[in-house]
């Protein structure tokens, strides 16, 4: 799989067309995270991940959590 920055990912350019939470997972799936190990990095909850992940884009999250 091609591997991506948080910076491509947020501005679509190597995903176009998907949700903010399909961007997080390829994010996460490309740089080779389970959900449990992206949350711990993170410092969220696993259940966090699952609901940015599961949801549209009217699920926003802070900037500074994901940073």
């Amino acid at each position: 799989a091609d591997k991506y920055t948080l910076t491509d990912i947020l501005a679509g350019d190597y995903i176009p067309e998907k949700t903010f939470g399909e961007k997080v997972k390829a994010l996460r799936t490309s740089s080779g995270f389970s959900q449990e190990a992206f949350a711990e990095r993170l410092g969220v909850s696993v259940r966090y991940i699952q609901q940015i992940e599961g949801t549209t884009d009217s699920y926003n999250p802070s900037i500074k959590t994901l940073t």
